[in-house]
């Protein structure tokens, strides 16, 4: 019992333990601020990446459009583990406000009856529009258009006003005609994420195959299937290649009547062929961009980890000068027959106790931070006068942040471990204090 309490007195009799306390303290809450936005940031940006695509994106290798599409998605349909597909086209457009503003974004054509049940572009829609209803018809002559709230930055851009889209005719012939038409702003989405809303508009399906010289009822440039379960993504692909007869691979993985290939676009990034089309997953189309989030989180954790082990070394310092401080209280516990065990027990705890007090202040504190982290961002620009979180740089309109327990548990322990393994060298220290030497001139 006495180690405990000579631990507990020697930690508060010295004000310069706090010091150790502090650094822990402020570490472990870095810590957590740091892994809690990265981690935040990773799962949003898979989130909003999933929900802006599909989980399978179906093209044609030579960029022609896909013909009889209402007979694929039927066949795609019918297979096992998929949940439902959706037409849609997508073109790089020139959307002009008046003579205000000229932006380069991507058009895109969609079928509402299909496009609901893809991803989250019911979510992302701005208010209470019925997609469905306002796609069937025209707005004073004009075919309705649904921006990215972001896409325009002109002031005054609301629902109501009207926009020309140019584009060129989707044609094998390079001379082929641009074409223009006007559209009225029916409303405006927004994923959260600022490269995505900066950069796309939606418009019925029939409108984009007729502003694009595609058959109407009859061609789109892609075909988006969303599955039910991710871990089958992989088997889903290749089952839907095999659905839409450009594959067979029931006689043990070979191709029979077409080829299989796995063609690499660049180093990163890879997508499969399957005779005239490819097949790819989302992650294979953001495979860049997810590399680039895992590998930024492991570099800063990495950084951020010297904190937690610097303040290691702190209480290495405090603990062995602590030491040579109370030589003579610690004589006199081995000249009453305290074994050096013991000695080495008290030392051990102080260690103890600082990190997990530590541990427990930093994690309060990063949980108080984590959640109020926006609002803090705020202050901290008030004060400085610059810009703390840039959501052009970003891509998020706030600061993203997500406290994983096992992450918490894991910097708890490891900031404990830390500093108790910091306080063995002076443990080691007062266990080699001789007592006749220590009282001699006492």
């Amino acid at each position: 019992m006495y180690k405990y309490f000579l631990a507990l007195k020697y930690l508060i009799a010295r004000r310069i333990t706090l010091a150790s306390l502090l650094v822990t303290t402020l570490g472990v809450m870095v810590m957590l601020i740091v892994v809690s936005v990265i981690t935040g940031y990773k799962i949003k940006v898979e989130e909003v990446l999933r929900g802006n695509t599909a989980d399978l994106i179906i093209g044609d290798i030579h960029g022609r459009p896909i013909e009889e599409y209402e007979d694929k998605l039927r066949k795609i349909s019918s297979v096992k583990g998929v949940e439902a597909a959706a037409p849609y086209i997508e073109q790089g457009v020139l959307v002009a406000y008046g003579n205000k503003e000229y932006k380069w974004c991507m058009l895109k054509g969609i079928d509402p009856a299909y496009e609901m049940k893809i991803g989250k572009f019911r979510e992302y829609v701005e208010g209470s529009l019925d997609v469905a209803k306002e796609f069937k018809t025209t707005h004073g002559g004009e075919p309705p258009v649904i921006l990215g709230k972001s896409l325009l930055t002109v002031a005054g851009v609301e629902a109501g006003q009207s926009v020309d889209i140019t584009a060129p005719q989707i044609s094998e012939n390079e001379n082929a005609p641009l074409r223009t038409m006007s559209f009225q702003i029916i409303g405006f989405t927004r994923s959260g994420r600022y490269d995505i809303d900066n950069m796309e508009c939606y418009v019925p399906l029939t409108v984009a195959q007729e502003m694009l010289g595609l058959k109407r009822g009859k061609q789109v440039t892609h075909i988006k299937v969303q599955v039910k379960n991710q871990r089958n993504l992989t088997n889903v692909k290749f089952a839907v290649a095999e659905a839409l007869a450009v594959a067979d691979f029931t006689d043990g993985g070979g191709a029979s009547g077409t080829k299989f290939l796995r063609q690499g676009r660049d180093l990163d990034e890879k997508k499969d062929v399957f005779g005239d089309y490819y097949i790819f997953t989302w992650r294979d189309e953001k495979r860049n961009e997810l590399y680039a989030v895992d590998k930024d989180r492991n570099i800063l954790i990495f950084l951020v980890a010297f904190i937690i082990i610097g303040a290691g070394f702190v209480t290495l310092a405090i603990l062995v000068m602590m030491v040579f401080e109370k030589r003579k209280d610690i004589g006199i516990l081995k000249a009453v027959g305290c074994p050096w065990y013991g000695t080495v027990a008290v030392f051990l705890l102080m260690g103890l106790l600082i990190g997990a007090a530590g541990s427990l202040l930093g994690w309060g504190a990063g949980a108080l931070a984590i959640d109020n982290i926006n609002e803090i961002a705020k202050v901290v620009e008030k004060i400085s006068g610059k810009r703390v979180f840039a959501a052009e740089v970003y891509g998020f309109d706030k600061i993203p942040a997500y406290t994983d327990p096992l992450a918490v548990l894991i910097i708890l322990s490891a900031t404990i471990g830390v500093s108790l393994v910091s306080s063995v060298a002076a443990a080691i220290r007062a266990a080699t204090v001789d007592p006749v030497q220590t009282l001699r001139y006492e």
